[in-house]
């Protein structure tokens, strides 16, 4: 992304899938943590399932082999 005529990275976001649920992690307009059982192309495509790699380190799910984080590719 261009900003005032600099190019500014734009930080990668994930999205979490809790393997024993098959439930993908998003956040509620609260705040809140919640699962729920969609397509990998809707959390792919909704932010309220996308996460930073600071966040998901914060809540110990990152390096965690419980869930499966896949980036969420920006096209």
């Amino acid at each position: 992304m261009h900003k005032f005529g600099y190019e500014v990275e734009k930080e990668k976001l994930y999205t979490v899938f809790q393997l024993a649920t098959h439930e993908f992690l998003y956040t509620e307009p609260s705040g809140s943590l919640r699962s729920d059982a969609v397509t990998w192309a809707y959390a792919a495509e909704t932010e309220e399932y996308h996460f930073t790699q600071q966040k998901l380190e914060e809540l110990h799910y990152w390096d965690n082999q419980a869930f499966e984080i896949k980036e969420v590719k920006d096209d």
